[in-house]
């Protein structure tokens, strides 16, 4: 008689790689349409640039190793790494720059360190992170969010955008296009912007806790509320995945608490001492403070494998965000909080070791 013998964990639903990614592209959608919505078609091309690139890198390096190519694309694991990436990314950025942090996250972030399941770092995090401290002025040329994007950001124009380099007179047409739609609105306010961290540490020079975050009303929509609808298409899709059981609802809940209470602290030290900050509720519904909570921090292979452990870990990238966002030369962090994060989870791993079944623990 021949006995099989398998190490644990054993498995006892049919859940595979493919369908927990493909489940996370589903949960990503509401973003996806909100941000075209908000930002006119760069997404659309830079989807459909980074998906055939990254394809194509994938293939490479499978073949290389000798093994089938489709192999790494039939799992939907690089799809989800592409649409964090571009994301993350100005949607008119320069199509070179664009391929270039693609080429980083597949090759040097994913595949150097073994492919799926090997990395330690989050792939799209680390290659947005490259592009930003490689060309950060382009990485800069936001345009403001608002449902005239789709008109004035057409499918024909936004390719021409992304397929133009950076240089003055792009960032003149970006500016010249915002600046007319702050004319055109009935709230101008710096808040609008895609990233109204970098516009306040331009634009806001006094002291004290600074509301740059369009105070709720009853009339909330992308022209008035460009970041807050963002976030939450990211929260609708979060919660569909802790729903459907594909993350757990412990990383996000630690992780916002952390942003909350750490942004407290900080803001009541903001008024005694004088420095600039922002209330600690605004944390969370600017930036991509809510991407990062239920799409980033949550990656399965990048984060701790016990909850105690994922607690631990949510918890310091949250508070280190909120850290870097006020003391810090970069306008948002979740991206830098999340691979600092990354970088503990092998000692966390270790120390938050769960307790062996049958095993009694020792006394102090």
């Amino acid at each position: 008689m021949i006995f099989l013998r398998e190490s644990s964990p054993h498995m006892r639903e049919c859940v595979s790689t493919a369908r927990i990614m493909f489940m996370v592209l589903v949960g990503l959608a509401p973003a996806v349409a909100v941000h075209i919505l908000s930002f006119g078609f760069g997404l659309m091309w830079n989807l459909l640039i980074c998906t055939v690139w990254a394809s194509l890198l994938e293939a490479g390096v499978y073949l290389l190793r000798r093994r089938n190519p489709l192999e790494g694309l039939k799992d939907f694991s690089l799809q989800v790494t592409v649409w964090l990436y571009c994301l993350a990314i100005p949607p008119y950025l320069s199509w070179w720059m664009t391929l270039l942090g693609m080429t980083f996250a597949v090759l040097i972030v994913k595949h150097a360190f073994g492919g799926l399941g090997q990395n330690t770092f989050n792939p799209a995090m680390a290659g947005f992170l490259f592009l930003l401290i490689s060309v950060p002025s382009a990485m800069g040329g936001w345009v403001i969010p608002n449902t005239r994007n789709m008109e004035i950001y057409n499918p024909d124009y936004s390719l021409q955008m992304i397929l133009m380099d950076h240089n003055d007179t792009k960032k003149q047409m970006i500016i010249d296009a915002n600046d007319r739609l702050l004319r055109e609105s009935s709230q101008i306010d710096g808040a609008t912007y895609a990233t109204p961290l970098n516009n306040f540490r331009e634009l806001y020079n006094f002291q004290g806790i600074v509301r740059y975050v369009t105070p709720p009303s009853l009339e909330v929509s992308i022209n008035t509320h460009g970041t807050t609808v963002l976030a939450l298409a990211y929260i609708a899709g979060g919660v569909f995945l802790i729903l459907a059981g594909y993350i757990s609802f412990v990383q996000p809940l630690a992780f916002l608490l952390s942003m909350y209470l750490t942004g407290l602290v900080i803001s009541m030290f903001g008024i005694k001492y004088g420095f600039n900050t922002i209330a600690d509720w605004e944390h969370l519904f600017i930036g991509s403070t809510m991407c990062g909570a239920f799409f980033i921090i949550t990656d399965p292979v990048s984060s701790p494998t016990t909850v105690r452990g994922k607690i631990i870990s949510s918890a310091i990238i949250g508070s280190v965000t909120v850290i870097i966002r006020t003391f810090g030369s970069y306008p948002d962090a979740i991206a830098f909080a999340a691979l600092l994060g990354n970088s503990f989870n092998p000692l966390i791993n270790k120390l938050a070791k769960p307790r062996r079944f049958g095993a009694r623990r020792a006394r102090a």
